[in-house]
């Protein structure tokens, strides 16, 4: 809009005084930057500059004033004494030193009075000379509150949280009106450069006629003036000399001014957006002076601008770390993959807004990739969609760069593929690949509608995401193989432990039955000797199945005190009776007190599985074990520490501790190793939060023996 500062005043037309002022304007002008000297309140540039440049200056503004004054309702007059004034504003620490400087124009135009007029006519003159003097003030003035009401804008701006985005969207609404009456122009709106999109959006916008509303989006190949401003990194006033008509025509899409001023705001050697004022009706184009103030604006809107985007990446990564610390803790909570999804995929649409959000996983051995969870219009026809390649539209092509990416246009882009049902629409898509230690385990696909679009700080954020995305799909994996393998287990404990044994009972009877017979020969009755043995291995080996599988999954045992050395000798009774093919020696030396443990029903087991294992793993006939028992204390723990020495049994330093695990390590008792019985005493012992290690009778010698300990809880 024009501003309009108060009543019109009265012309002075062409009287006696105005044509003294006009045929004096060179004496007065000297006169005038004369007494501006002696005190400056300019900036250095102004200071330093040539008193020819800054004459040349004071002529153009003292000429507009005359003419202005000369006749107040001229458009142009004004305009021009406007643009004069905003030419000494850049030049000047502030606009109250203009008014100063205009005063000081008063006393030399009383001079001028003085020596040029007849005294009879002096005092009307110098009335007139004020009136001429006070146009200007009121000028200034008004130049003052219109630019203090944008500085005043601008700095709310870069004071206030800049997170209230409805706030910070009034600010720059009422920044683009003041700087529209502080420029006298007709339209002013700040831009924002979508580089990958090769647009411009609409922060905000004031104008006379069409206003842009907020978001409007404007592609640069429609905004012929901007694209050069930003190419050329530069400010771009008016129209090229080799602009088609049409582009003359039209400035900004559909929208033509006469006069216009494109400023780039950069950042780090970077265009982010743009300043544009529009102007057709003021009667002179934008100045190079207004155009020095339009940049000084535009980098004060500059500064807002990366405040605001400091300030959202902050908040995004803070509510980002949030999420995913909640995000984290509830996927430890789930097992199931769809439970996974979900958690997933709503907090990614709660941190970055979208209207709609499909999870695909991928399944390698056949090639294929199916839809896990969706949301949106469309989830119904998108959940349809299954089975599809792998190789198939944006999810086929993240999954080969396994890099995220932002499409600009779904429809524009050829490397998109249609999903049956869904309506042909010209989206933006955020694609991010799930990747995992060895492939790629899905894709996860945020679409947003027109003008909505993706930022840098979303795909930072939706990476984040698909890290810990990848993390819960592969534990959700292992679980599944882990509850998978687990099955496979009880299916073979069942073999094991049931049909074996249901088995081999009936043959051990038939093999007792044959091996009775009395007629039976020697040869024949050996071999059933040594079946029967064989037999009894079998049923020996399913027994320490059942053993540690009892101890492995029948959860918290009920301890309770047991005599030690009870324990022990039904143990050794029992390994007589298992092991018949070789003589055992067993020696028990316990302490002089009662020796009582913390254990359960087990307890006779761990010394029958250590027994049978130390006769069976060697070929020593008879087989010497002599059993020990001392007090011992580990730390705050009473502890009975009981000592199986085995005379000439040789275990190495690198297999000590490999013999009481189940592992390739500790070999079969076939073939020379121990079996798994040394492994289920360990268990065993450790269920009772005891503990079972190996060392050697003599320290450093492993020929000559070896000693299992077991060390026990102490019954109060």
């Amino acid at each position: 809009m024009r501003h309009k500062s108060g009543p019109t005043p009265a012309p002075l037309g062409s009287g006696p005084l105005i044509g003294i002022l006009r045929n004096e304007s060179e004496n007065i002008v000297h006169a005038w930057v004369t007494e501006i000297n002696r005190v400056p309140f300019s900036k250095v540039s102004e200071i330093t500059s040539p008193v020819s440049v800054r004459s040349d200056r004071f002529r153009n503004y003292f000429g507009s004033l005359i003419e202005y004054a000369a006749d107040p309702s001229s458009l142009k007059a004004r305009e021009s004494l406007r643009i004069a004034l905003r030419s000494e504003h850049l030049r000047t620490l502030d606009l109250s030193r203009v008014v100063m400087n205009q005063h000081a124009l008063r006393k030399v135009l009383y001079d001028i009075i003085e020596s040029k007029m007849p005294s009879e006519s002096r005092d009307v003159a110098k009335d007139q000379a004020c009136s001429i003097v006070d146009l200007g003030v009121l000028e200034t003035s008004a130049l003052m509150g219109e630019y203090a009401q944008l500085q005043s804008v601008l700095n709310n701006c870069m004071s206030s949280t800049p997170g209230v985005r409805s706030e910070l969207d009034h600010a720059f609404a009422k920044f683009c009106r003041n700087t529209m009456d502080y420029f006298d122009a007709d339209f002013v709106s700040v831009f924002r450069l979508l580089e990958d999109a090769n647009d411009m959006i609409c922060l905000s916008c004031a104008a006379k006629g069409v206003v842009l509303s907020r978001g409007t989006m404007i592609p640069l190949n429609r905004f012929t003036m901007a694209a050069e401003a930003i190419d050329q990194r530069t400010t771009k006033t008016c129209v090229s000399n080799h602009w088609s008509p049409m582009q003359r025509k039209k400035i900004m899409g559909n929208l033509s001014f006469e006069h216009c001023l494109a400023v780039p705001l950069i950042h780090d050697n970077e265009v982010e957006g743009l300043l544009f004022i529009g102007d057709n009706t003021g009667p002179t184009p934008f100045t190079p002076d207004e155009v020095s103030l339009a940049e000084e604006i535009g980098a004060d809107v500059m500064k807002i601008i990366n405040n605001v985007d400091m300030f959202e990446r902050l908040s995004i990564m803070s509510r980002a770390q949030r999420a995913l610390i909640e995000t984290a803790a509830n996927l430890q909570q789930e097992i199931e993959s769809s439970e996974v999804f979900r958690i997933i995929g709503d907090k990614m649409s709660e941190l970055i807004p979208c209207n709609e959000l499909t999870f695909y996983v991928f399944d390698w051995s056949r090639n294929i990739c199916n839809p896990a969870y969706a949301t949106g219009p469309y989830t119904s026809e998108i959940m349809e969609d299954r089975n599809f390649p792998v190789d198939v539209g944006y999810i086929g092509h993240v999954s080969r760069t396994k890099k995220a990416e932002i499409i600009l246009d779904t429809e524009d882009d050829p490397r998109g593929d249609q999903i049956p049902g869904t309506p042909v629409m010209h989206c933006r898509m955020l694609v991010i690949p799930i990747l995992g230690r060895k492939e790629v385990l899905g894709v996860i696909e945020l679409t947003k509608y027109p003008p909505d679009t993706f930022s840098k700080e979303d795909l930072e954020v939706a990476t984040l995401f698909a890290n810990h995305a990848a993390v819960a799909m592969e534990n959700a994996q292992l679980l599944k193989e882990v509850s998978r393998t687990r099955d496979q287990m009880e299916l073979y404990m069942d073999l094991m432990t049931h049909d074996i044994a249901n088995y081999t009972t009936p043959m051990i009877a038939y093999i007792d039955s044959i091996g009775s017979r009395r007629d039976l020969d020697a040869q024949m009755a050996s071999a059933v000797k040594t079946l029967s043995s064989q037999m009894d291995n079998i049923m020996q080996m399913v027994d320490m199945v059942r053993t540690m599988h009892k101890v492995r999954h029948n959860g918290s045992p009920r301890i309770m005190p047991f005599r030690l050395e009870d324990a022990i000798h039904r143990a050794i009774t029992e390994t007589k009776n298992r092991v018949k093919d070789k003589s055992l020696e067993i020696e028990v030396r316990m302490s002089g007190e009662p020796v009582s443990v913390m254990a359960d029903e087990l307890l006779s087991g761990l010394f029958v599985n250590l027994f049978v294992t130390a006769a069976k793993s060697t070929r020593q006939d008879p087989v010497k074990l002599l059993v020990h028992v001392e007090p011992r204390r580990e730390g705050r723990n009473e502890m009975w520490w009981v000592k199986i020495s085995q005379p000439g049994r040789s275990i190495p330093d690198n297999l000590k501790r490999e013999v009481l695990r189940m592992t390739k390590a500790a070999k079969s008792e076939l073939s020379g190793g121990f079996g798994m019985g040394l492994a289920t005493s360990r268990a065993i012992a450790e269920r009772y939060v005891g503990s079972m290690w190996i060392t050697d009778m003599v320290p450093g010698t492993p020929s000559n023996g070896c000693v299992f300990n077991i060390s026990l809880p102490r019954a109060p």
